[in-house]
């Protein structure tokens, strides 16, 4: 692998892992001579150097002056200014430690090649300078805030309106259109207080090309056996929503017939936000078994 690992077990704080990056490629940049040696017994009794283990016999021992001194039988650069330079990637959390993650040499010009791609793109997409580009982010985040905070406004008073319409009538089947699920949950939710009996929400999503659907008053465990229409529960009190992975009318029909929202003795009231065919479809397909 071209990123080298290393385990410390001790913590790291933002503040030291720059200085590391910075002392070591200083040390890097100074391009002083390794010194590879073999102490006499002697000697290495008194030498202050690093091994994993107890030596015996002729030890060959590598120094790199003013920064560490070790036991090593591999291969070593004779100047350190061959390795060029180390950028630091990652430090995580690592059993009682840390794991540090690291490049050297012309991998950090690969590596800082493809970061200022990436960022020049993104500088292009915001309209941002290249050294601008967290700024323009941020920015775009709080627009996206706010356009949320619209959105879900305008959506609670949409759904209202619609519980509201369907007061006292029963049993509703609604069609939306790229309505995501947590806006799915709001709209039954908001219907069920109102209807008077059980309600049900589709939405055909053109992105994921997928069908969700909204349910109250039934179960989760009697809609897992359908063997067409992968389900996917979320969790809500009294609300049970499904994620289905079925995009033919004639395999909803079939999920609502499951649920017994469509049955010679269920009256149930449809409506579809919009004229698409699959609305149609699921209609037509499901015309006779509805009152």
């Amino acid at each position: 692998s071209d990123v080298i690992t290393v385990d410390f077990n001790g913590i790291l704080t933002e503040a030291q892992i720059r200085e590391i990056e910075q002392q070591v490629n200083q040390k890097i940049w100074e391009n002083a001579a390794v010194e590879i040696f073999y102490p006499d017994k002697d000697a290495l009794e008194t030498l202050d150097y690093r091994s994993k283990k107890e030596l015996n016999g002729q030890v060959r021992i590598v120094r790199f002056p003013g920064v560490d001194t070790c036991a090593c039988c591999g291969t070593h650069v004779a100047y350190t200014g061959e390795i060029g330079m180390v950028k630091l990637l990652s430090v995580e959390k690592f059993r009682e430690g840390v794991r540090m993650e690291m490049i050297c040499g012309k991998r950090v010009l690969d590596y800082l090649n493809m970061v200022n791609d990436q960022n020049h793109q993104i500088s292009v997409k915001l309209s941002a300078k290249m050294d601008k580009t967290a700024q323009a982010v941020e920015r775009l985040q709080e627009e996206n805030f706010s356009l949320k905070g619209r959105v879900q406004s305008l959506e609670e008073g949409m759904f209202a309106a619609e519980a509201d319409k369907w007061a006292g009538k029963g049993n509703v089947l609604l069609f939306q259109q790229n309505m995501e699920a947590d806006s799915l949950r709001k709209l039954t939710d908001a219907v069920m207080q109102t209807c008077g009996g059980r309600c049900a929400v589709f939405s055909f999503h053109f992105a994921k090309r997928n069908i969700m659907a909204g349910m109250k008053n039934t179960t989760v465990r009697r809609l897992n056996t359908i063997p067409f229409a992968r389900t996917r529960p979320m969790s809500k009190p009294m609300l049970n929503f499904m994620n289905i992975k079925a995009t033919k009318p004639a395999m909803v029909v079939r999920l609502l017939a499951k649920m017994e929202l469509i049955a010679a003795s269920t009256a149930f009231t449809i409506a579809s936000s919009s004229e698409s065919p699959f609305f149609f479809s699921l209609v037509k397909a499901s015309s006779r078994k509805i009152e």
